[in-house]
Parts: C-alpha cells; sequence; structure tokens
C-alpha cells in the first residue's frame, strides 16, 4: 500500500514538473541559461522537495534524512532561511546526534551544473558542539489565502464569511550557542479533526413527526508545501425517522466525500489562490427523498447529509490591498455530472443532470484593531439547466447574496446577511419558457456570538419570505422563522490537540407547512436539540 502511494505521488509530481516546465530543451554548455530555463529547474527542485516532505509522512525513523536533503534543496533554490531551519531539525531528530549524508545534494548540484545553471553554495549553519539537547526549529511558515468565499456545489443559505488573512511563521536566524539551547519546535504538516454529533427534534403537529441523528464527520488537512494544502472530509450518518401514519425509517450510510487542493501564487505580485475541489459521490441518492417527510424544512436548516452527482468545482481568486484594507475578487465554475436520486423506491430510475453553476465573488476586509476586523462581501450564482433523462426541467434564476460581518475575536462578533433568488425558466413538455416566480423566497439572517475565554455563546435569527408562486400552487412556500442559541467550547488539550464541544436549541417556524383535516394550512412548530464535540490535532 505504502508503495503504491509513493508511485502515485511520483506520477503527479512527474505531471506537474513537466506541465510547468513546457516544451523546452535543456541548455547546451555555455549557453546563457534564460529566466524561463532557470524557473523549468526551479520549479523541478521544489518537485523534489514536495516528494521529500511526503516521504516525512511515511518513513518518521528516518525523517531527519529527508530533512537533511529539504535543507539541500532549500539551498539550491537560494532560501537560506528555510535551508539553516531544516539543517537544525535534521540535527535535532538525528538519532547519532550528526548531519546527515546528503547524496540529493550532490546529485542536484551536479545536475545543475550540467545543464550549465548557476550552483549555489551550501548555506554555512552554525551547529551546537553538545548533542544532548536539539537546536531552535521553528515550524514551517504557511500562508494562508482565502481572499473571496468559496462556496460549495449549490448556493448556501448563508454567505460564510472567509476574510483574506496571511499567517507568517519567521525563523530565527540567531546563532544557537552550546551554553544556551532551547528546545526545538514540532514541525507540523497537516491536521486531522474526528467528530461526532447527535441530533433531535419533534413538531407539534396532528400525528408528530420527529427524527434523530448521529453523525460522525471526518476530515484532514496536509500541507503538502508552503503554498500547496490538500484537504478531504466525509461523515457517517445514521438516521432514524418516524412518519405521521406510525411508520419509521432507519437509516445509514457514508454521504459524499470532498477532496480540495488550494495552491497559492503571485498574480502580478498580488497574492493569488486556485482552488480545485472534487466531489465524489460517495453517499446514497436516495435518502434526502426518503427522508423528505420527517426531516427539518430544508429551506430554513441545511441538510446534515449530502448526496450528490459527481462533480467539479474551480475557483481563481486574488487578493488586491487598497489602503489599509483587501479586496478579494474570485470567479469560480461548478461541473456537474448525472446521477439517479431515486434510488430505493418503488418509482422508476431518473437521471438528473444539475445545471452547471457559474459564480462571481467579492469581498473586503478591513483591519479596524487588535485582531479586529469589519467584512463586507457579495457573490452571484448563475445556474444553467437542469435535465431529467436528457430531457430539460428548470433553470433556476440568479442567486444573489449579500452579507457584512464585524470580528471581534475576544469580544462581541456578528453577521449581518441577505439572500436573493431571481426567476427562472420552468419546462413545459420538455421545452423551457420563462418563469414569472421565484421558487425560493428571499432570506434574512442575523448571526451574533460573544466570546468569554474559551467560551463562546452563539446566536441565530434567519427569517425566509414567501416565494413568488400563488397561494393555491402546490409550490407555493410561505416561508418561515430560525431561532438558534447555543455555548461553543474550545479546550486546548496540548500544544497540537483542541477539543471543541457545541450544543444548541432551535424553534423552527415553517409558517404554514402542513395541512389540517379540513385541508387548511397550518403552522409546523419544531424544538430541535443538538450537540458536538470534535477533536483535532496537528501531526
Amino acid at each position: 500500500m505504502k508503495r503504491s502511494v509513493r508511485i502515485l505521488f511520483c506520477l503527479v509530481l512527474i505531471f506537474l514538473t513537466a506541465a510547468s516546465a513546457g516544451a523546452q530543451t535543456p541548455p547546451v554548455d555555455g549557453a546563457p541559461v534564460t529566466l524561463s530555463t532557470q524557473r523549468r529547474y526551479d520549479l523541478a527542485l521544489r518537485a523534489q522537495s514536495l516528494w521529500l516532505m511526503i516521504q516525512m509522512t511515511f518513513d518518521a525513523k528516518n525523517r531527519w534524512v529527508y530533512e537533511k536533503e529539504l535543507s539541500d534543496c532549500y539551498a539550491q533554490l537560494g532560501e537560506m532561511d528555510k535551508a539553516q531551519e531544516e539543517l537544525k531539525a535534521s540535527i535535532a531528530d538525528n538519532p547519532n546526534g550528526v548531519p546527515a549524508p546528503e547524496p540529493t545534494m550532490r546529485k542536484i548540484r551536479r545536475h545543475r551544473k550540467k545543464v550549465g545553471l548557476a550552483v549555489t553554495p551550501e548555506p554555512t549553519v552554525e551547529t551546537p558542539v553538545s548533542t544532548k539537547t536539539m537546536a531552535t526549529s521553528t515550524p514551517r511558515g504557511k500562508v494562508t489565502l482565502t481572499p473571496t468565499h468559496i462556496p460549495t456545489d449549490t448556493p448556501a443559505d448563508e454567505v460564510a464569511t472567509a476574510p483574506a488573512t496571511e499567517s507568517d511563521t519567521t525563523s530565527s536566524n540567531a546563532a544557537v550557542t552550546p551554553t544556551e539551547q532551547p528546545t526545538a519546535a514540532p514541525v507540523t504538516i497537516g491536521t486531522l479533526t474526528l467528530g461526532s454529533y447527535f441530533g433531535l427534534w419533534s413538531v407539534n403537529y396532528a400525528d408528530p413527526t420527529n427524527g434523530a441523528e448521529i453523525l460522525f464527520p471526518v476530515s484532514a488537512s496536509v500541507n503538502l508545501a508552503s503554498d500547496i494544502a490538500l484537504t478531504a472530509s466525509t461523515n457517517y450518518l445514521v438516521g432514524y425517522y418516524q412518519y405521521q401514519a406510525g411508520d419509521t425509517l432507519d437509516l445509514n450510510s457514508f454521504s459524499d466525500t470532498t477532496v480540495a487542493v488550494q495552491y497559492g501564487f503571485k498574480t502580478l505580485d498580488l497574492d493569488t489562490v486556485l482552488s480545485e475541489t472534487v466531489n465524489i459521490p460517495t453517499g446514497e441518492p436516495s435518502w434526502t427523498s426518503q427522508s423528505s417527510g420527517s426531516d427539518l424544512p430544508i429551506f430554513l436548516v441545511d441538510p446534515r447529509y449530502s448526496a450528490a452527482a459527481l462533480s467539479f468545482n474551480t475557483l481563481y481568486a486574488i487578493s488586491i490591498p487598497v489602503d489599509s484594507s483587501k479586496w478579494g475578487l474570485g470567479m469560480g465554475y461548478v461541473l456537474n455530472t448525472d446521477y439517479n436520486s431515486n434510488g430505493g423506491w418503488a418509482v422508476d430510475a431518473v437521471d438528473v443532470r444539475p445545471g452547471d453553476s457559474l459564480y462571481f465573488s467579492m469581498n473586503r476586509v478591513t483591519p479596524t484593531g487588535s485582531n479586529q476586523s469589519d467584512v463586507f462581501q457579495a457573490s452571484v450564482y448563475f445556474s444553467f439547466v437542469t435535465t431529467e433523462s436528457g430531457i430539460p426541467f428548470t433553470c433556476p434564476g440568479p442567486n444573489i447574496n449579500f452579507s457584512y460581518a464585524w470580528n471581534n475575536p475576544t469580544a462581541f462578533s456578528f453577521e449581518l446577511g441577505s439572500q436573493f433568488y431571481l426567476p427562472g425558466q420552468t419546462a413545459v413538455n420538455g421545452v423551457l419558457a420563462p418563469d414569472p416566480t421565484y421558487s425560493s423566497g428571499p432570506r434574512l439572517y442575523l448571526k451574533p456570538s460573544y466570546v468569554i475565554d474559551n467560551l463562546t455563546l452563539a446566536g441565530q435569527v434567519k427569517y425566509v419570505l414567501p416565494n413568488g408562486y400563488d397561494a393555491s400552487d402546490l409550490n407555493y412556500v410561505e416561508g418561515g422563522l430560525l431561532l438558534s442559541v447555543g455555548p461553543n467550547y474550545n479546550l486546548k488539550l496540548d500544544g497540537q490537540a483542541f477539543l471543541t464541544l457545541t450544543a444548541s436549541y432551535n424553534f423552527v417556524d415553517s409558517l404554514g407547512g402542513g395541512f389540517d383535516a379540513n385541508g387548511n394550512r397550518v403552522d409546523l412548530l419544531y424544538n430541535w436539540f443538538n450537540c458536538s464535540a470534535s477533536y483535532s490535532f496537528t501531526f
């Protein structure tokens, strides 16, 4: 298994390096080295450094050897601070207390000399005389660039705030003397989060419909390099649903799996991010349709389970500094494939292909004090035609989002937002025609929170207005109200592990969501309790 993974990563690295290098031939001996040629072999060195980082995770025993070789790569790239940092870490992790051999350094130097590239001299690093204590080593710095909100495959009920942030870990250049040798800081390359969730709800209606869900989410992120991050997430859900007639439904399955790669780089000296997200259909497509009769109203509460088609989400975003603020501009495209959403029911299978989406987003992040900021964000989604068995079915109208947030990590914060849906098109006998109404009502929300040390008190108020259909139409949704309040407690277990505990009570009012014995619309009033725990640790 380990060998297969290594081979897979080798193939990926070879592909990336070849694509970046382009169809160029190495210069002959004595020929001048052009900028493109230099960049070509610098990219090869970065691919080598990436592979060394991956090897560290599979061969912890010889981690010090890879750290020494990684130091050699950084030296060839002219990044002397990083070279010194990795060399110190190698000395600290070396069980024999001596520097590692450097076969990779010699190979790289010979190769660069052969193709006519300048050979950078190895940095001079002052090392401690005694090996009983470890040399100073700080974690490699990682710049996280999120200039714009990265939306999911479908428009969310709320516009998440994703301010542009930059965190920089500065390595120490001070010489380490034999008499003063602090303990080396751990070098981390990723985070793993394991969670559990329990939700229970009931509704005050003729024959009560109730439900309970247990969720086990798993997510991981790995920094493949200082500017490349890989994330993956999925969850396993167990659901129990009770219907009006007294029937019950028990479901359990993995949901879809999401894998994303984010690459940070420069565009005209501006911070830029390119994100590629793949939604892998590992979920059960019939879950949503089977549980819909007993589930919470999805126009007020986001579904906890996801089962959709294979899709690819591409995002390009750039961060532009203006005075003290940063403006983030982004655009993306979601490519969907078809899937059968009716599995598990005694009906004919229908292959649904959700329409692709094109979206644009903009935000502005302005620091206003000690770790405080205000964030304004706007986004718009354009959806293409959704088909059933190849026949046009519907084409939703544009979806527009606005939000403003005030962030204070030590006191009061809030987010205020809105979402609007414009009229789209509906198929009549397989032919799309303009729809004078909008299928989803406008919505407003407010999310306040207050932080007291490790405790956060959070709440939410969401109000959804009626959609554009006539009250006599089966597609009519009168709207509703969501009120939520609950604590969130973060506990730091040690330097690299955290435990987060949350709980909340939610009151959900689906206006006109049900019918009485006479066929008149009545409100559905839900009481929804949930609690969760997540454990995160870096490695």
